[in-house]
């Protein structure tokens, strides 16, 4: 009998281990998923940007994908300015975001041209 319960307890773990790491893994999956729709819905790269690459030059390209989110976590009034004029506070996140890595890249010991590029 004690056999019996030890098997039953044993097994009752297995399929709750089971199912949380399905649930974990759907998860997952739903992230991945958004992940792949945001860069869908990505515009394509500008011209001046493929004018650099193309030769002998290359370069680093960073799209920022969020610039409401990360701007609204920044200061309250945001989400009130990306209704009134997106295009503003996209190109206000964008000089903010290439001010930081301008500061940042000569600690490394990178000397590079850090420049936003509007795309339209």
């Amino acid at each position: 009998m004690i056999l019996l319960s030890l098997a039953l307890v044993l097994n009752l773990a297995l399929i709750a281990g089971m199912f949380w790491w399905m649930r974990r893994d759907r998860e997952q999956l739903a992230i991945l998923e958004a992940r792949v729709t945001a860069l869908s819905q990505a515009p394509a790269v500008p011209d001046e940007f493929l004018k650099l690459a193309a030769g002998s030059q290359s370069a680093v390209v960073i799209q920022i994908l969020n610039p409401v989110e990360l701007a609204t976590n920044k200061h309250w009034a945001a989400g009130a300015l990306s209704q009134v004029t997106p295009r503003l506070l996209r190109r206000m996140v964008h000089q903010q975001a290439s001010k930081m890595i301008s500061a940042e890249l000569p600690k490394f010991g990178v000397v590079a041209d850090v420049r936003v590029i509007d795309a339209s």
